[in-house]
This record gives structure tokens, sequence and C-alpha cells, in this order.
């Protein structure tokens, strides 16, 4: 709460945006944020009503603001004494009348804010921000709701499942596929804040005993730290997490990668992971503060140019968010992996590897509306050990998770 010319109250959702209404006659503007949502509540539910958010959160929210109150009262007494000391330095009884207008005052704004509050002024709030974006986010209906369970069922089968296919894709060695020493990466994309997909990346990790894993961007969908409470079991990880922001993701993405454990982000060095050499930038939509796509990634290639000119060894993978960056590379880098487009791809540009796994989360919560099934998708990368990595074949790994279907398609390359 802080003074202002007029009387409003801002409701702050991250990472939608804001809404304000002129709610009260006092010249006070009132600010709540929304700082996380614990999904211990909602998974306790079987069915999550209106009343039941209410016996919740009402209860807490008149403690919250009883404490508030008292708060600011206390604040106003001590403040008008430390004022009227500070400036006449007067006795005592001077400071307790300082103390009793300062909390009569103070008493008096809140008073006639609690009278002159009008809940209906809400009925003609401002919109600010992403919050348009509201109802295709949070409009989720029963349908998908079903859907989401019913995926999150046959998920759990299909990773379960992952150790016998892992097993029987190891039969491929037949096919000159890659031996048993083969250094493993496991490239994923687009997984726009989806726990199953992150599910997914925790099966194939464990079961194909990956090296480390490369993630090309869109993380998130929004770029909150609020968003990162659904991917939060990526602290779980016992390998390497490189990740290249993409045009969803934010600098508070980029940090909850850096805190953890083995998480690292590109921002134009080369570091080496299991033996293999890796150059990456963010997008530079991952700088903004509000998501967003454009053909302004120039400057990401010059920076990228500066990194490749003054590096002694030249990198074995270069991994970036939009396919567009990656091409500018043809020829120099071995490996171009990216995201970005939603598509699994691999392609050959001269003598290099265009390889994009698709996404990882089926496109987040548009996937899980789309009239059509995404499938989850990711893709090995196979490396020869030693100074001189060389890759040998290529896994492309495709789940259909409301069929049960998984598909994987070897490349082996020449």
């Amino acid at each position: 709460m802080k003074p202002a010319l007029e009387g409003q109250t801002i409701v702050e959702l991250p990472p939608l945006g804001s809404l304000s209404a002129r709610t009260h006659a006092t010249p006070l503007e009132i600010t709540v944020i929304l700082k996380n949502v614990n999904l211990d509540i909602f998974n306790h539910q079987s069915t999550f009503t209106v009343k039941a958010f209410q016996d919740i959160f009402f209860p807490a929210a008149r403690e919250a603001l009883n404490r508030f109150v008292l708060r600011q009262l206390l604040v106003a007494t001590l403040g008008a004494v430390l004022l009227t000391w500070l400036i006449l330095r007067s006795s005592i009884k001077r400071l307790a009348f300082a103390a009793a207008v300062g909390l009569f005052l103070m008493l008096a704004v809140l008073v006639l804010t609690r009278y002159s509050y009008s809940y209906d002024a809400f009925r003609q709030a401002e919109f600010q921000g992403t919050v348009a974006a509201a109802p295709q986010v949070l409009n989720l209906t029963s349908q998908t709701l079903d859907k989401l369970a019913e995926l999150r069922s046959k998920t759990t089968l299909v990773t379960a499942n992952l150790e016998s296919l892992s097993g029987r894709i190891g039969q491929l060695d037949l096919l000159n596929a890659p031996g048993t020493g083969s250094t493993k990466l496991l490239l994923v994309a687009d997984i726009h804040n989806n726990p199953l997909g992150i599910d997914l990346i925790h099966a194939l990790a464990k079961h194909f005993n990956v090296d480390a894993v490369l993630d090309a961007g869109d993380l998130t969908d929004y770029g909150s730290l609020l968003e990162t409470e659904l991917i939060k079991s990526l602290r779980e990880l016992d390998i390497p997490y490189v990740f290249a922001a993409g045009n969803h993701d934010s600098p508070a993405v980029m940090n909850f990668v850096r805190q953890l454990p083995r998480g690292h982000v590109l921002e134009g060095k080369v570091i080496t992971i299991a033996g293999i050499k890796i150059l990456g930038m963010p997008d530079p939509w991952a700088y903004r503060p509000v998501p967003g796509t454009g053909n302004d990634f120039q400057e990401t290639v010059k920076q990228l140019e500066e990194t490749l000119s003054r590096n002694k060894f030249k990198p074995d993978i270069l991994l970036v968010h939009n396919p567009q960056v990656a091409e500018k590379f043809a020829g120099r880098i071995p490996v171009l992996a990216s995201g970005h487009t939603h598509q699994p791809e691999i392609k050959k540009i001269g003598p290099s590897l265009l390889v994009n796994p698709g996404t990882t989360g089926a496109a987040g919560i548009r996937g899980l509306q789309a009239s059509q099934e995404v499938p989850y998708s990711a893709s090995i990368l196979y490396f020869t050990p030693g100074e001189k990595p060389e890759t040998t074949a290529i896994d492309m790994i495709k789940y259909e998770p409301l069929s049960g279907r998984i598909t994987v398609e070897r490349q082996v390359i020449d």
C-alpha cells in the first residue's frame, strides 16, 4: 500500500500481466501480487470446486489482511514519533501526541478505504501486459482436463516400459549403430512447461543412459517463475543439463536452470560436456519482459561469429533455439541443434547436420487443446569417444500418449 492521487487496486498475475480498478475513495494504491501457487492443494483435491477454493483462500486471506493492517498502524505510529523527534526534538509528551495523531490518521484512512471499497469496480478493470492471453492459458475445458488425466496415466505406463524399449533399441547395433563406448546426448526442445515432457526426459535419460541433456529452448510459455514450479523435477537430474533459452523464456528461467545441481546456460561461450564442445546463445527475446518472436537474430549470429573466430578449438555442436540462426553456421560446425518449429527434422547441409527434436512438451497447453494429437518428441545423438568426436547415429523418438504408441527411428551417419 502506498499514497496515490486516486484510490485504486492493482492485481498482478505473473506471467499474464495485471489488472487495475478504481475501487475506493481514499488516496491509496493497493497492490496484490500472486507470488506462487501451492500445487499440493490441487493434488489433494479429487474435485476442485469454487467452494473448496473459498474454504482454503478466505481464512488465509483474512489472517494475512489482519496482519497487514496491524503492521500499517504500527508503522504509522512509529513513523510519526520518529519524524517528530528528528525535526522538533520534542518532549515525550509531544512524541506521545504525535504517535496518537499518526495512529488516528492511519486508522481513519483504513476505515474510509474499507467502507468506500467497491468490488464491482473490477467489472470495468483496465488490463495491462499479456493478460489478454489468459483465456488461452487458464480456460481449460473439462474435456482438456480429462485429456490431461488420461495422458498422465498412459505416460506413466509408457515410461515404465522404456527400459524394455531401450534394450530392444540396442539390437540395432547390428546395423553398424554406435558401440557401447559412445557418448550419448539427449536433445530436447519446446517443453512449454509441460510436466509430462519432464517425465519423458527423466525416463529417456535413465533408460538410454545418456551423458547429458541438451535443451534448445522454450522451457516455459511466459518466462515466469510461477511456471518453473511445473518443471521443478528437473532438479532431480544427476547429469548435466545444457540450456539455450528460447523466445518464450526469460532471465528468470535462465536463472532457474543455473540453480539446477548440474545446470548450464549457454551465453556465447564454448563449454565442454562429456567430452563434447558446445557453443550456444539465448534467443534475443529471452532477454525481454514479454515473450515474442521475430527475425532480429542478426546480433546473435554476430556474437557467435566472434566466439568462433576467437576460439582455437571449434565446437562440435551449436545449440540455439531458432533454426535460422543454426543454418548460418552450416559447413563450419558439425552438428547444428535447434527447436522452435515443433517439427522433428534431421537435415544434411553440406558437411553439417541440422537436428531438430520437435517438441518434447507436445507444444504445452496449446498441444492439449489442439484438434489433432501433438506427439512428444526428442532425439538422442551418438558420438565417438576421444578428442575429435564424430556423430555416428541419431535416434528420433516420438511418443503419442493417447494411443500409447512410441516410435524410434535410428539414422546411421556415414
